[in-house]
């Protein structure tokens, strides 16, 4: 059995830091599992992978964890959304909807590192910080 990781981001877990990141992908490639960044699958039959890039890797089991969406329930309920999650506040509620939060998958949550409109990508580790967050900011807002 090989083992080759694909992923479309230029940087492995960009979400925890570069350091982090390189030390994920030496451990990765120590355990010779080849690791492909920056491309994505272009095509996928019964004995081989296309890469958006053009190589083809032979294969016979492919194994897909790719894409995250929000429920298009969302995209129902009339709210602001930011490619198909709902615009919340740096406090993960809604702008103009007292009561009502959102985070996680579900929430376009802005990333106030990066500032300029950018939103923390809808991640376990993003979605358990927001969790916090939420619980505190929606119990001060039920003493008020």
């Amino acid at each position: 059995i090989k083992w080759h990781l694909i992923d479309i981001a230029p940087k492995l877990m960009p979400e925890l830091g570069d350091k982090l990141g390189q030390a994920a992908l030496e451990v990765l490639r120590k355990r010779n599992i080849e690791v492909s960044l920056g491309v994505s699958i272009a095509e996928a039959g019964p004995e081989q992978v296309t890469f958006t890039d053009g190589r083809v890797l032979p294969c016979r089991t492919l194994i897909w964890t790719a894409g995250v969406a929000a429920s298009p329930l969302i995209a129902t309920l009339g709210a602001e959304t930011v490619r198909g999650r709902l615009a919340v506040t740096p406090q993960l509620n809604l702008p103009g909807v007292d009561g009502v939060f959102s985070l996680g998958d579900a929430a376009a949550v802005p990333d106030l590192a990066k500032g300029d409109g950018a939103v923390c990508p809808p991640t376990a580790q993003h979605a358990m910080r927001q969790g916090r967050v939420l619980a505190d900011n929606l119990i001060a807002s039920l003493r008020h």
